[in-house]
């Protein structure tokens, strides 16, 4: 069962969006030239739990997922 607060909120939330997206606030901003990254990702190094280096030049050409 809905508690009070919810059935406000159900009843209020589409036109709250509708109000916030009429304005610019609600605009989504895009770039139009692309932006090339500072520094190569292969350049960077992390830590591993032992203090050692973890350089990332080693994973080059392999697939990577950072947590």
């Amino acid at each position: 069962m809905a508690s009070y607060k919810q059935k406000i909120l159900r009843t209020t939330y589409p036109l709250i969006m509708r109000l916030s997206k009429s304005g610019s606030n609600g605009m989504v901003l895009q770039h139009t030239q692309p932006v090339p990254a500072p520094v190569s990702f292969y350049e960077l190094a992390g830590q591993l739990n032992s203090r050692q280096p973890l350089p990332f030049a080693q994973f080059k050409g392999k697939q990577v997922l950072l947590w």
